[in-house]
């Protein structure tokens, strides 16, 4: 699909802050998703990329870490080498064991391959296990396959991958396997997608696969309805400016408020200079 980058963007964080349940808000859903906002707000206003930091976000939400990884993919999804270096250090601090860090790159991966528009349906989850071979989400990944190739449906998955409620919260390899195949079966259909992974009700698997189809149809692509509650319901957020923000520090784009209205900046020569209006950067043209 033709979408700007930064449609992307908006896609990626809209779609993991939809509610797990259903569109209608409730306050769980606010605190399930804390960690992503919290993140989103640690991106924009660090100056420095502070590992300590990061760790004290994770330390404070210790069950639903992965979220914080998702507007951190995002920010680095053009330079994947700084976002594994990152997860390399989590692991070093014991914060993630290998598993956990191999699932969470393969997923940063796919989420670039996304932004990138390199995504093809055919052959994604072969080239991701190409990238987790010898760790148990291999494994996952190629039942994973082997489902979507005999159109199991959920049920079936969900009955023979978890034993116990407790499985699944305690696995985030797990958790991001099945967000990928919410959103590789049908990856044309963003409303199938996030419906299929509210059938597992888990605070990981929602706003995983979410980030996922969201970035796949960019914020145009995604149902107004589901637009507009999350909006709503994160209003004292301010989510469309923390959005801007995090593009803004992404794109290096300047702040529209950060010149003064008598400021004017052009290439050289493109505009002329005028007697009541300063401009910056031309005084070895004139």
């Amino acid at each position: 699909m033709n979408l700007s980058l930064f449609n992307r963007f908006q896609g990626c964080l809209y779609g993991s802050l939809i509610s797990l349940k259903s569109p209608v808000f409730d306050s769980s859903i606010l605190l399930q998703n804390n960690i992503l906002l919290e993140s989103i707000k640690l991106l924009n206003n660090s100056e420095i990329f502070s590992l300590e930091s990061w760790q004290n976000l994770i330390k404070k939400n210790p069950n639903k870490f992965p979220l914080a990884i998702i507007p951190l993919a995002l920010f680095r999804h053009d330079y994947l080498t700084d976002f594994q270096d990152f997860l390399q250090s989590l692991t070093q601090t014991q914060i993630l064991s290998p598993d956990d860090h191999t699932a969470l790159f393969c997923w940063g991966y796919f989420l670039s391959s996304l932004l990138r528009e390199r995504f093809k349906a055919e052959n994604c989850l072969t080239e991701l296990q190409s990238l987790a071979h010898g760790t148990i989400l291999e494994d996952y990944l190629i039942f994973m396959k082997s489902a979507i190739q005999q159109g199991l449906p959920l049920s079936k998955i969900i009955e023979t991958l978890i034993s116990q409620p407790s499985a699944l919260t305690e696995n985030i390899p797990l958790a991001i396997a099945l967000s990928f195949y919410c959103f590789i079966d049908t990856p044309e259909n963003f409303s199938i997608s996030i419906q299929r992974a509210n059938q597992i009700l888990h605070p990981l698997v929602g706003p995983l696969t979410g980030a996922l189809a969201g970035t796949y149809h960019g914020l145009t692509g995604i149902p107004f309805f589901y637009q507009l509650k999350t909006e709503r319901n994160l209003a004292e957020f301010d989510l469309p400016e923390q959005i801007n923000q995090l593009w803004n520090r992404w794109s290096g784009n300047l702040s529209t408020n950060s010149l003064p209205f008598s400021t004017a900046l052009a290439s050289p020569l493109v505009i002329q200079r005028r007697s009541n209006l300063r401009l910056i950067s031309q005084a070895d043209y004139f």
